[in-house]
């Protein structure tokens, strides 16, 4: 499921699609793309959004952890209130990150509910599935049995 909305083909709209592309099998070259993007030349609210959410996802793929939300939060605000619900589900997954990689738990678990809450409407089951098991070991971690259950076991088994 494509994140990129073609609504202009700006030099700027043409990197962010190449690093979208590019996500899955070489986040290096995404991130590297992405970084070499000046801030300043974002023009749009949507691209600032664009950028911020395909830029969160780069750097957890690279392995480059951050515990700051200034980046993502771009993101969740502009997604949050526009935007399709697989852009809503992809913001609050990578919040979660921010906040796990900052051991604050409590909001990791609120934007994973929020991530799940816009997942269920979509077809891109790798997502769901990540979602579903950062959520699940975490209740498991917080001796939430029956929750972690529900996420784990296939519907009626649990």
């Amino acid at each position: 499921v494509s994140l990129f909305c073609s609504c202009s083909h700006s030099p700027i709209t043409t990197e962010l699609k190449r690093a979208e592309q590019l996500m899955t099998e070489a986040p290096d070259s995404a991130e590297k793309i992405l970084s070499a993007i000046p801030r300043r030349n974002l023009k749009s609210r949507a691209q600032e959004a664009r950028f911020a959410l395909l830029y969160s996802q780069a750097m957890d793929k690279c392995y480059i952890d951050t515990d700051n939300d200034s980046l993502i939060s771009v993101a969740v605000k502009y997604y949050s209130k526009q935007g399709s619900d697989h852009e809503k589900a992809m913001a609050y997954y990578y919040e979660s990150v921010v906040y796990r990689n900052a051991k604050n738990t409590d909001a990791q678990v609120e934007s994973l509910v929020k991530a799940q809450k816009y997942a269920e409407n979509t077809e891109d089951p790798f997502l769901k599935g990540l979602i579903y098991s950062k959520l699940g070991q975490l209740y498991y971690a917080q001796f939430q049995f029956s929750e972690s259950a529900e996420l784990f076991l296939p519907r009626g088994q649990g």
